[in-house]
């Protein structure tokens, strides 16, 4: 027999035993429409697996069929307090503000203000690296698909540089590989492309994405944040990070990561949120009948254009197709023939994931407040809570 779906709108508690006021590995909800025993196996493996880690708290939102079934939080965002997750509690995303910098670029680049397979130098001709032909045909597209063949960044985190500064810094950088050989994760590159955003749109970056994606997009609580010291600035309900130390967790303060590094990974949203950024790149470009981008444009952003190696997250042994290629801004795989998109971001103390299939109109955003790869483990098992749905 068919269980009914809850259809019900709340801001409650749930747990197995009865409601109470808070216990640390409940669900807040503030959207559920899921089958009930796919919320309750949902509900027994987040609780286990934070109990296990150790890790305070998660947020969760899915998506299905164009319509949001779950967005709340199991656990606590503050372990001092004890005050549960919501899908309204803010957390640092951390690189998953890539796919961010790349919907903006790709939306000038419609605009004929910047174009993927422009040399750097083109917009700013004192840009180099080390290796002079590197630096003369490096292109927009080699960065966001991080095929340059430059080291990876220094610890930027926390600099009080100008964006311009570091990337005139860049030019004693060396190839640690051949120019487009292979895939090398590279948050450098990230930060020259927001240059480059500001430089051929006159306009500052983060301006850029606010005005041309997230405003447009409706997502009111999408900021550059940088979150310093132990009070957050614009909201109460936020996500502090925490770390684990000799089996148990506590508390930490918000570090400093400086404006420069911001389209590479310092955005703070929150599921809500993020929910919206997942249906507008599931429907290519389009949410609520607003086209921001064209799907041409979109599916540009999924096309392949590295191999990737990067073994973090979601490449596990039960899924070893799921990070082989890395298009602009986005990794690329399969999951039982169907494909995946995601990327993931950490801060200090904090871990997120973003994750769709785009011939499936099904979505998963998650994220934990300690840096453990819990947020992508919760987003493999709820895909594999609906492997025989996704058809």
């Amino acid at each position: 027999m068919n269980i009914n779906l809850l259809r019900v709108r709340v801001v409650a508690v749930f747990l197995f035993g009865g409601l109470s006021a808070w216990v640390p590995y409940g669900a807040l909800a503030d959207t559920m429409e899921m089958d009930p025993e796919k919320y309750a196996a949902l509900k027994a493996f987040a609780d286990s697996r934070l109990s296990e880690t150790k890790v305070p708290g998660a947020g969760v939102g899915i998506i299905k069929d164009g319509k949001v079934i779950f967005a709340g939080g199991f656990g606590t965002r503050d372990l001092n307090t004890g005050e549960p997750i919501n899908s309204q509690t803010a957390y640092l995303i951390g690189s998953s503000t890539k796919p961010f910098t790349v919907t903006a670029i790709a939306i000038l680049a419609e605009e004929g203000v910047l174009d993927w397979d422009e040399r750097v130098q083109t917009y700013m001709p004192s840009f180099k690296f080390k290796d002079e032909y590197v630096s003369e045909h490096l292109t927009l597209r080699d960065l966001g698909s991080h095929r340059s063949g430059v080291v990876d960044e220094p610890e930027w985190m926390g600099s009080t540089l100008s964006r311009g500064e570091m990337i005139e810094s860049m030019s004693d950088f060396e190839q640690s590989f051949g120019f487009r050989e292979k895939f090398e994760y590279n948050g450098s590159g990230f930060m020259i492309l927001g240059h480059m955003a500001t430089l051929a749109s006159k306009t500052k970056f983060e301006d850029v994405v606010i005005d041309r994606v997230t405003k447009p997009l409706g997502m009111e609580n999408t900021i550059w944040s940088d979150l310093s010291g132990p009070n957050p600035p614009y909201t109460d309900n936020v996500a502090y990070p925490h770390v684990v130390e000799d089996g148990e967790a506590r508390r930490i303060d918000f570090m400093f990561e400086g404006e420069a590094i911001r389209p590479s990974g310092t955005m703070t949203s929150n599921i809500d949120d993020m929910l919206k950024f997942v249906q507008f790149h599931i429907q290519q470009g389009e949410l609520n009948g607003k086209r921001l981008l064209s799907v041409e444009s979109h599916e540009e952003l999924i096309t392949p254009n590295s191999i990737s190696s990067y073994g973090a997250g979601l490449s596990q042994e039960k899924h070893p197709a799921w990070q082989e290629l890395y298009g602009l801004g986005w990794w690329l795989g399969n999951y039982n023939g169907h494909r995946g998109v995601h990327h993931g971001g950490n801060s200090t103390g904090t871990l997120s994931q973003v994750f769709y299939m785009p011939d499936n109109d099904f979505g998963v955003v998650t994220f934990v407040n300690v840096e453990d790869f819990l947020s992508d483990e919760l987003v493999l098992f709820i895909v594999d809570l609906y492997k025989d749905e996704l058809q």
